[in-house]
């Protein structure tokens, strides 16, 4: 049987899902004859790619936005079958993370809190997150309301009016349990609270739908729910494989439950402790220079034994595993972005060799530096 090509292409630019591929090529171990390609962002490498006469089957993988009519028309126009990830256009197969299991997850953290209110805040005022809102307010019995960031206040294009609009809306909260449709709203507003000194939890908790690398950052420190991505690729190459023998029909759903809550400083307010914050924000500043917990020691007057039982207890790690994950963050920037050697890197980043620099990265990342550039960087 001559090798099928399957494209898994991300369009937004954005990495936050790349475990759907991992889960794609666990999928396709099971079937010989696939040979699977990767784009992201880049529509013409993707046309280029659905040119061949190998192609089998798409997956497109969404991060934020709805698929434009270019996309949708292209998409329905192919002959081959096509699963959609986090998105659905009529006719087309699809796989989606369960929005009511994310507010079940939600709600086993708002349990612990005093709730007046859920707040919804997206970018699209038809979120499929708003039903399962609605239905969670009212087995809660708090009101709910929806929060949408209006499109001139763009990140990128308009700083600061993203700012005032952030920060208008933190002024109004009372108690608001907010789930945010995308990790970058959810730190934007987690920013706009701190300047407006807004106390977590008392006034405000804030959770991600999405567990991307800077929800985790001690500046940031924002719960997050951690997606399924490696089932939702593993499902979806599987659905592939099925409407390619024809044992599935296209157009058919499927919901996959996330499991994981990382619980942060936006829900706990843990981090308001003076000496960790003191310390996670040292960490953050110079974690790429080489430092170790001896320098934040230095930032202390506590023993390292209490200090560092403080520091576990309020972020879940110990002081040198976010040091050498901060490092890890900043790595996997630099791998994607510049054509730096990995020793050069490794050097940049803090880790004193490259052998040291590679093993930790590969326990973080589950692959190597020089894999992780091969696989997800620029072509």
């Amino acid at each position: 049987m001559p090798r099928q090509t399957i494209l898994v292409w991300f369009p937004d630019r954005f990495i936050d899902r790349l475990g759907v591929i991992d889960g794609v090529f666990d999928y396709a171990k099971t079937c010989r004859q696939w040979h699977v390609e990767t784009a992201i962002g880049d529509w013409a490498r993707l046309q280029f790619l659905a040119g061949s006469a190998t192609v089998a089957g798409l997956i497109s993988v969404r991060q934020i936005t709805p698929p434009s009519q270019r996309t949708s028309n292209w998409i329905t126009e192919q002959p081959f079958p096509t699963v959609l990830i986090e998105n659905h256009l009529p006719g087309v197969s699809s796989i989606a993370t369960d929005t009511h299991a994310i507010l079940e997850l939600a709600q086993s953290q708002w349990d612990q809190l005093v709730v007046n209110e859920i707040c919804l805040a997206t970018r699209y005022s038809d979120d499929p997150l708003w039903s399962a809102v609605e239905r969670t307010s009212s087995s809660m019995n708090v009101a709910c309301r929806k929060w949408v960031l209006p499109s001139t206040a763009n990140e990128l294009k308009n700083p600061r009016q993203l700012e005032e609009f952030c920060e208008t809306f933190v002024s109004s909260v009372n108690r608001t349990a907010v789930i945010a449709a995308d990790p970058r709203l959810a730190i934007d507003l987690r920013a706009a609270a701190s300047r407006c000194d807004v106390r977590f939890p008392e006034q405000m908790s804030i959770i991600s739908t999405r567990d991307a690398g800077e929800c985790s950052l001690p500046t940031h420190s924002v719960t997050s729910i951690e997606e399924p991505n490696r089932e939702l690729g593993f499902q979806a190459a599987r659905l592939i494989d099925r409407l390619l023998d024809r044992t599935a029909s296209p157009g058919q759903r499927i919901l996959i439950a996330p499991t994981k809550l990382h619980v942060r400083e936006s829900c706990c307010g843990e981090f308001n402790h003076p000496s960790i914050a003191l310390a996670t924000n040292f960490i953050q500043e110079n974690a790429t220079t080489g430092i170790s917990v001896e320098d934040v020691l230095k930032t202390q007057d506590l023993s390292r034994v209490t200090f560092e039982r403080r520091f576990r207890q309020a972020t879940g790690q110990s002081p040198a595993e976010m040091i050498r994950k901060t490092r890890v963050e900043k790595a996997k920037e630099l791998l994607l972005e510049t054509e730096d050697s990995i020793a050069r890197i490794a050097e940049l980043c803090g880790f004193s060799t490259t052998a040291k620099f590679s093993a930790f990265f590969s326990k973080i990342e589950g692959m190597s530096p020089l894999r992780y550039r091969r696989r997800f960087g620029r072509s």
